[in-house]
């Protein structure tokens, strides 16, 4: 095997099937963006149940596993609605399925390490793809 060849891909496109389905969000329609706009307006909507509550806290748990481990594009999005864990509104459940949306249209996403092929001072293969 030729050295310059040597390719290492990481991606989670099971994981984020698997949260996709975790949180029935298998039917939703893809989002262009991670994060949605004016998460910070004064009026934020009701509060959340106790139930809807302990599922935001387990949604932004999960994409924070995600955003640490192979997708630095939802980093923000991530640490936005995680600010609101503790009390969670209407407004906020509604951003991190949206960032789910988001994950549905970029599930291929990921890291693509290979080795240089020492052609030159530009030559950088390794990329987010």
């Amino acid at each position: 095997m030729d050295d310059a060849t040597l390719t290492v891909e990481l991606n989670q496109s099971n994981y984020i099937e698997e949260l996709l389905e975790r949180f029935e969000m298998t039917d939703c329609t893809e989002a262009s963006t991670p994060l949605v706009h004016h998460l910070l307006t004064q009026d934020s909507g009701a509060k959340l149940s106790a139930s809807e509550h302990e599922l935001y806290s387990n949604m932004v748990g999960s994409l924070l596993y995600l955003a640490c481990w192979s997708r630095p594009d939802i980093s923000l999005a991530v640490s936005e609605l995680s600010r609101f864990v503790p009390c969670p509104r209407e407004k906020h459940m509604v951003a991190v399925k949206h960032l789910l949306c988001y994950l549905k249209g970029s599930w291929e996403l990921g890291f693509k390490y290979s080795k240089p092929g020492n052609s030159g001072p530009m030559d950088r293969p390794n990329s987010v793809s």
